[in-house]
């Protein structure tokens, strides 16, 4: 089941990059939901070892005090509303990039 969720957010993720562009963070988005969810995706991405992955994100979870089940609720809840998604997408994706750009 857990690989079922994974693979139907990275869906979601992959159709709104298309469909819409970084516009910065939103201020109408849960900031918990935002850093959870920054932290979830880097840990999907830091290996490819999928026990290893999902050991990460069960990390990542927990370092935000969500439970898979609350983070789940709260993600389907952002999606009911398109606006409200492409917010909360937009403001994961720019803090990716943020954490991805070099320091200076």
């Amino acid at each position: 089941m857990a690989a079922s969720i994974r693979h139907s957010i990275t869906t979601v993720a992959l159709a709104l990059a298309f469909l819409t562009a970084g516009c910065g963070e939103s201020s109408s988005i849960d900031s918990s939901l935002v850093n959870v969810y920054t932290d979830v995706v880097i840990a999907r991405e830091s290996t490819l070892d999928t026990v290893q992955a999902q050991a990460d994100v069960r990390a990542a979870l927990a370092r935000h005090g969500y439970t898979q089940e609350r983070f789940e609720t709260e993600l389907r809840k952002a999606g009911e509303d398109p606006a409200t998604f492409r917010a909360l997408y937009d403001s994961v994706s720019a803090r990716i990039s943020a954490k991805r750009r070099p320091q200076k």
